[in-house]
C-alpha cells in the first residue's frame, strides 16, 4: 500500500489551506473595518470634546483678565481702615472746630446777659466735647 499522497492530493489541500486563508483574510478585514469605524466614531466625538475645551479655555481667559482687572481696581482693607480713619480725623477736627464756635457762641451770649451760667453750663453739656 502507498501512503504517499498524490499531486492532485496534495493540489486539494493546498487549495483548501488557501481558501481557509482567504476566509481567515476577510474576516480579519471585516474585523478591521469594524474596528476603524468605531476608532472613527471615537476621534469625532474627541473633536467634539476639543471643540468645548477651546470654548471653556476662550471663557477662562476673558475670567482671567476680568479677575486681573477687578484685583488692580479692587479697595484693600488695609486701604479702608487708612481711607476711614483719614475720615474719622477730619470729621473730629470738623466736630471739634464747631464746637470751638458754638463755646465762643454761648460765651457771648453769657457776656450780653442774653444766657445764664446755667443755661450755659446745660448747653456745654450737649456738645461733642466736654468743657
Amino acid at each position: 500500500m502507498n501512503t504517499e499522497p498524490t499531486n492532485s492530493e496534495i493540489l486539494h489541500s493546498i487549495n483548501s489551506l488557501a481558501e481557509a486563508m482567504q476566509d481567515f483574510a476577510t474576516n480579519v478585514d471585516e474585523r478591521f473595518n469594524s474596528v476603524d469605524e468605531r476608532f472613527n466614531s471615537v476621534d469625532q466625538r474627541f473633536n467634539s470634546v476639543d471643540q468645548r475645551f477651546d470654548g471653556i479655555d476662550k471663557r477662562l481667559d476673558s475670567m482671567d483678565s476680568r479677575l486681573t482687572r477687578v484685583e488692580a481696581t479692587m479697595v484693600t482693607k488695609e486701604y479702608l481702615d487708612d481711607k476711614l480713619s483719614d475720615l474719622r480725623g477730619d470729621m473730629v477736627a470738623l466736630v471739634r472746630n464747631e464746637d470751638h464756635k458754638l463755646s465762643v457762641v454761648v460765651d457771648e451770649l453769657v457776656k450780653r446777659d442774653v444766657f445764664d451760667e446755667t443755661s450755659a453750663k446745660q448747653i456745654y453739656k450737649l456738645e461733642p466735647f466736654v468743657k
